[in-house]
């Protein structure tokens, strides 16, 4: 039986490397279509090479990450300097941050505290856990970053799974496997879902205020008005994410929890102490704090100090890479205006229903950020979308708002959104589980806008 699944994957394996080839190459040669760039066309042969190879595993994500380096020069899409500098973006320094401030909860126990306190007040059902953990990572994700939220749950979460003790039974090892997919799964798509019920929750939501306030400035978008349209439909989305995430990876019978460690606890808030704030970016904090973990001593005599370098050799390089490959990508789609061009081919979209033109929007947005920054990508086809709905007599922010809320829809690769990346770091989830688990909420998440979107047009 371990023969067959073993010879499975590497079939996989192997199909996944000649299939990216294949489209690599067949994009390179294909003559201009539709009107596209040479260089854009270079870019999308590079963007289906690392996304075939990211799903199917063809390649250690990592390797796959760092093609850019090699191929972006190689192709002329840009050069070696402003492709490496990706793999430094701000952003990865504030994942990097993250982690160490969570490898020091773990290192002195804070993370235990928190957990155990959770588990004495919710107990160790797993659906309850799930809701309980989802919940609070959707209502933090509206006021601070997805990404801040999602380093905040993570080690609590982990900590979690450490101290519940599996009942034994006929599914338990199924059971205790899909508890931590659930968990680390449910910790992301909530903070992205969260995100959205506020306009400052996530970076698209404030680009479309912008945008907005510049190209049809008769439209009003208050926070006020933002929030009581989203909000309501942020948190059925949310319930139906519970929903799906227990039907498509049960949880098994139940767990108990393991209390012997129960002490009271405090949680740390975040201040912001700096001056010159615009010289400040979330990553500042995360690793002002990190660093500071390493000169503060937890035994001065001994010289114990609250952080050592052991905990920087645990840092998910693997996942650092495959984020920095992530930014490079999305830096080649803009720099080559291929997003520009995707935006354009939605021309058809005249000939069709409204209900047809909302999911058309919200699809292409929702896969599309699976590769690109959702905040580079609604910077960019924002303003090709609005001037859609002029040759249609309708209101821009009936296209506008689908695709602003899908572009934080993107559940399927850990390179989609940091919160995805950040709970695949745990080692907990599988590449092709996540694939599985969010390509169907991908499609959920149109169906749901899309309905939201008929249903609130007259208030917009």
């Amino acid at each position: 039986m371990a023969t067959a699944t073993s010879e499975g994957y590497r079939l996989k394996h192997r199909l996944g490397f000649f299939l990216g080839l294949i489209a690599f190459v067949a994009i390179l040669l294909l003559p201009r279509f539709g009107g596209i760039e040479p260089m854009a066309q270079r870019t999308l042969a590079v963007a289906a090479l690392m996304a075939i190879w990211w799903i199917t595993e063809a390649a250690p994500l990592a390797v796959t990450a760092l093609l850019p380096l090699l191929l972006y020069p190689l192709l002329g899409i840009a050069n070696a300097q402003s492709t490496a500098v990706n793999y430094g973006d701000k952003n990865i320094f504030l994942f990097i941050g993250g982690f160490l401030l969570a490898f020091g909860l773990e290192r002195w126990g804070l993370h235990r505290r928190f957990a155990l306190k959770i588990i004495s007040l919710i107990g160790g059902q797993p659906a309850r856990l799930l809701f309980a953990f989802m919940l609070v990572t959707w209502f933090l994700s509206m006021w601070i970053s997805n990404t801040a939220t999602t380093l905040m749950m993570l080690p609590i979460g982990m900590a979690v799974l450490a101290h519940l003790t599996f009942i034994k039974d006929e599914g338990a090892n199924a059971g205790a496997g899909h508890l931590k997919e659930l968990l680390m799964l449910g910790i992301a798509y909530a903070a992205s879902i969260g995100g959205i019920s506020t306009l400052i929750g996530t970076p698209p939501n404030i680009i479309l205020k912008g945008y907005l306030e510049k190209e049809f400035p008769a439209i009003s978008l208050s926070f006020a008005k933002w929030t009581a349209m989203v909000l309501p439909f942020s948190l059925v989305f949310l319930v139906i994410l519970w929903f799906y995430l227990l039907k498509v990876l049960p949880p098994g019978r139940g767990v108990e929890a393991n209390r012997d460690y129960l002490h009271d606890f405090t949680i740390p808030g975040w201040s912001h102490l700096f001056p010159w704030p615009k010289l400040f970016h979330d990553s500042t904090v995360a690793m002002g704090m990190a660093l500071l973990c390493f000169i503060l001593p937890a035994d001065w005599r001994k010289g114990v100090f609250l952080l050592t370098a052991n905990e920087i050799k645990r840092l998910p390089w693997h996942i650092i890479l495959l984020f920095g490959g992530g930014f490079a990508l999305a830096f080649g789609i803009k720099t080559t205006h291929l997003d520009v061009f995707i935006g354009h081919q939605l021309g058809f979209l005249h000939l069709m229903p409204l209900f047809v033109v909302i999911a058309g929007i919200a699809l292409m947005l929702t896969f599309l950020t699976e590769i690109t920054s959702n905040t580079a990508t609604t910077s960019a086809l924002l303003p090709v979308i609005g001037p859609l709905a002029i040759p249609l007599g309708l209101n821009p922010m009936l296209l506008l708002m689908p695709a602003t809320l899908n572009a934080s829809f993107a559940f399927m690769l850990p390179v989609a959104t940091p919160p995805n990346a950040i709970v695949f770091g745990s080692g907990y989830i599988r590449m092709d589980t996540m694939v599985r688990v969010g390509f169907w909420l991908n499609l959920i998440g149109v169906l749901l806008t899309t309905a939201f979107v008929m249903l609130v047009k007259g208030f917009l």
